[in-house]
């Protein structure tokens, strides 16, 4: 079974190719995001995680659905981040 791939779509309806950074970088998410569900957290998984959220809620390319939501999760990894693990030094506050 081949996999498609399917382009996003503009507001218009027609379909537009993904930043190439922006795409690395949600799939560097998806796969923390899985990790942290499968295996589950350590210090450096959860600061890894917050810092691509964190890129993902300001990337200029990405929607505005796409940032929101990555500044929802943001907010409760940080808030998870600081209650498991205390203050980190190394992930910027905004």
């Amino acid at each position: 079974m081949a996999i498609r791939r399917i382009p996003p779509l503009t507001a218009s309806g027609q379909a537009r190719e993904i930043d190439a950074e922006l795409g690395r970088t949600i799939a560097r998410t998806l796969h923390l995001l899985s990790q942290a569900a499968m295996v589950g957290v350590c210090r450096g998984r959860m600061r890894n995680l917050v810092r691509h959220l964190a890129q993902l809620a300001e990337h200029p390319a990405a929607g505005s659905e796409v940032r929101g939501g990555a500044e929802t999760l943001l907010r409760a990894w940080r808030e998870a981040q600081q209650e498991h693990f205390g203050p980190d030094e190394n992930t910027p506050r905004h």
